[in-house]
């Protein structure tokens, strides 16, 4: 391996380091939203467990003040049950909003032709249902069912209106969508049910309706009250169509949130892969993606910031590397030839024997993290050509060094992966032109000491 050999060396203790900072940047975006959601949760009731908000102000000063040592004890914990905790947070959430608003529209659906006592009830339970706590809301849907109760006992007469007992039937399909649609009502058939949004297709479409407000980030008024009036049709299918209109216009604005949340979710992640690095390439590529104005846009750039941060990584990695090999060749009697001040990134470093003017090996440190040795043989009187015994035992002789180098390393807390190796005499060396200096003290040289190694 000695010829030609390619490393690259890593620091596990640095790799750790930078997955727990990156999990870590992970953990406080899962926390913010985790927490939010149960800001907006407890809005409407009560929620056990964790008290994320104190969990979260924990770790940002931790943070502030780089006490990396106490997350340890719950992060990974974190990290592994925040997701599933941010996704229940979301299903109660929009069951709580769909509770609510189930509760609004049937107030106000009852509302419309109610009298005496019961027309301020349900206008006071709509107005108040979308904030109400959850023991307000058992007492107003306790309300309810006494309303609909006597709605529904009226719509068996016979002197009850077909308005009054469509509405009451809308009531009860929104208080209770699993429970099948009569046959008749106030001795009508179900085609007579004016408006009759009680039938099963519109039904369907007033329920994708609830879902679909109950994951909207915003008041849901403007649209009951188009729910109402689109009840207010008499035509089948114009009230189809509508609904259909209502249903399309909402999922857009559904899936715009979606796409938000998305944006959110991939920059943050993109962030926390960028933690550990503050370079200017890694401050460039963090202002990007504040910038990112969709998800299309977001991913691409995630999978930019992933790249940037592996690359920073073996960078970090080559330096640390590269300091330290060159405290260990001279350990090991090497002379050192920098290209300048340090042995820098993209750079090439000249290391030799003292005493042997013939051989020296020739270190490269690509832009990658990696590290390239090549031995390196320069012509004198008497060399032959092609593979002779020589560069064989100088090569071989550095194969050993390099071993023991890498034990040094390997001390030193470094991790070597051989990239790319070849063995001694595996290809004939072309001798380089002698150095100048060499040819002047070839005559004066005492016997030859031990070659590079």
């Amino acid at each position: 391996m000695s010829k030609l050999a390619v490393y690259h060396y890593r620091v596990p203790t640095q790799e750790e380091r930078r997955a727990a900072l990156q999990k870590i940047a992970q953990v406080r975006e899962l926390l913010r939203r985790c927490a939010a959601l149960r800001e907006r949760l407890e809005r409407f009731e009560p929620v056990e467990g964790e008290d994320l908000p104190q969990t979260l102000a924990r770790y940002d000063r931790a943070v502030a003040e780089q006490r990396w040592d106490d997350f340890v004890e719950d992060y990974n914990r974190l990290y592994d049950s925040l997701p599933a905790l941010e996704q229940r947070l979301e299903q109660q959430l929009a069951a709580a909003k769909g509770r609510r608003l189930r509760l609004e529209l049937t107030a106000r659906t009852l509302a419309g032709d109610a009298s005496g006592e019961e027309k301020p009830l349900l206008e006071a339970i709509a107005r108040g249902a979308k904030m109400m706590r959850a023991d307000a809301l058992d007492a107003a849907d306790a309300k309810i069912e006494a309303v609909l109760a006597r709605r529904l006992n009226a719509a068996s007469g016979a002197a009850a209106s077909a308005v009054s007992a469509a509405q009451s039937e809308l009531a009860r399909a929104l208080r209770h969508p699993d429970a099948p649609p009569p046959e008749r009502i106030s001795g009508l058939g179900r085609q007579a049910l004016v408006p009759p949004l009680a039938g099963e297709a519109d039904r369907s479409r007033v329920e994708r309706l609830i879902a679909q407000l109950s994951a909207l980030d915003e008041d849901a008024g403007h649209y009951i009250d188009r729910v109402l009036a689109i009840a207010g049709e008499t035509d089948g299918s114009t009230r189809a169509m509508q609904l259909d209109s209502l249903v399309i216009e909402i999922s857009e604005r559904e899936a715009g949130r979606r796409a938000a949340r998305d944006l959110s979710r991939l920059t943050g992640e993109a962030l926390a892969e960028l933690t550990p690095f503050d370079s200017p390439a890694a401050d460039i590529m963090r202002e990007r993606l504040r910038r990112a104005a969709d998800v299309g846009e977001a991913r691409a750039l995630f999978d930019e910031a992933r790249a940037l941060a592996a690359a920073e990584a073996k960078r970090r990695d080559g330096a640390l590397a590269r300091a330290a090999m060159l405290k260990a060749l001279s350990g090991l009697g090497y002379e050192l030839r920098l290209q300048g001040e340090a042995w820098a990134e993209g750079t090439q470093l000249e290391i030799q024997r003292p005493g042997e003017p013939n051989y020296d090996v020739q270190l490269s440190a690509p832009p990658n993290g990696r590290i390239q040795s090549k031995v390196r043989a320069y012509a004198h009187a008497g060399r032959g050509d092609g593979v002779n015994r020589r560069d064989v035992e100088v090569e071989q002789s550095w194969c050993d060094d390099l071993r023991a180098l890498n034990a040094l390393m390997q001390a030193e807390g470094f991790a070597a992966d051989i990239v790319h190796e070849e063995g001694p005499g595996s290809a004939a060396q072309k001798p380089l032109p002698a150095r100048e200096a060499a040819r002047e003290d070839a005559a004066t040289a005492g016997p030859r000491a031990r070659g590079v190694t």
